[in-house]
């Protein structure tokens, strides 16, 4: 009988390893979907370092400094912050960009050389393509304030400023979710798990709204799981030290409702703290999504800094 109990007690430890085996897997896939690069929308294909990425321009051949929007994920389309920063293009040229293996872009199976670092020298490289004779301004959105980071350290020379929106913060900051206690896990095949993804985006990130009238911004936004997960939960990353020797000026907004715990205002006190000639404002009805929740006064803080910015230089 002893051993009869110990046996099942065997089986069912057995069962809960494999158990959390399946879902560790399901959580944190090893590869990606693969798919083409998405121009049916709108946009245009270009090859950088061996990817095919999705991006586009407003505002063609405009005097004042371009600027670079970069969306959050990693592995989110631009599509949802798109419609709130075309205002930036009336003075000058704006580029939307989905960088590799994210949104709109080509998907590869094999995520290893999706890295932050890789990300800059993409960035550096479609500027060079498309503004080569110009200093560039950067707006960063949640994930894509890595990005930027890292293009500050690397690239300071061609920067003139940047704005990080609900940015994560300057080094790795992992922060325990519920979420899938909520929506259940993902599939194992990539191109169901970016289906699912999407099915339940509002659920997913729905309490990141404070202004329930754009719950649904994220609605129509391709996304690739596997890439986001391997991004902010695999790879590890800190600019700290290399960004406290910076002059660039950085202008750090955040949502004082209920933004994202992973870029919320720590986050934002992070980025300023360490960054000398930074700003950073609060917006009070706003969560993980300013430019949508108070657009009026997010244009406002924007235009107000990159003035100040073209003044002075």
């Amino acid at each position: 009988m002893r051993f009869r109990k110990r046996y099942f007690a065997i089986g069912g430890l057995a069962a809960l390893a494999i158990l959390c085996f399946l879902l560790m897997f399901s959580m944190f896939p090893p590869r990606g979907a693969e798919k083409d690069c998405d121009t049916s929308r709108g946009g245009k294909s270009i090859a950088i370092n061996g990817h095919i990425m999705w991006y586009d321009v407003y505002g063609k051949k405009k005097d004042e400094t371009p600027i670079y929007i970069l969306a959050g994920g990693p592995g989110f389309s631009s599509e949802y912050i798109e419609p709130y920063i075309l205002f930036l293009a009336k003075k000058r040229t704006v580029v939307l960009f989905d960088g590799r293996c994210s949104g709109r872009s080509e998907y590869t199976a094999d995520l290893s050389d999706c890295t932050y670092e890789n990300y800059g020298k993409d960035l550096e490289e479609l500027r060079k393509r498309i503004t080569p004779d110009k200093d560039i301004l950067i707006l960063a959105h949640s994930g894509g304030g890595v990005t930027a980071m890292e293009y500050m350290t690397k690239y300071e020379e061609h920067v003139k400023g940047v704005i990080f929106v609900s940015s994560l913060a300057s080094k790795t900051n992992t922060v325990y979710s519920d979420e899938y206690l909520r929506t259940g896990f993902p599939p194992f095949n990539q191109k169901y798990a970016n289906a699912w993804f999407s099915a339940n985006i509002r659920e997913l990130y729905g309490e990141y709204i404070a202004n329930k009238d754009v719950v649904g911004i994220l609605d129509h936004c391709e996304i690739n799981y596997a890439l986001m997960m391997k991004n902010n939960a695999k790879d590890k990353y800190d600019y700290s030290e290399k960004l406290e020797k910076s002059q660039i000026p950085a202008l750090v907004l955040y949502g004082r409702q209920c933004d994202v715990p992973m870029a919320d205002k720590t986050a934002a006190q992070n980025i300023h703290g360490i960054l000398e000639n930074s700003q950073m404002y609060g917006f009070d009805s706003s969560g993980h999504f300013c430019f949508a929740e108070e657009p009026q006064l997010f244009r406002q803080k924007v235009n107000a800094f990159i003035n100040e910015i073209e003044k002075n230089t």
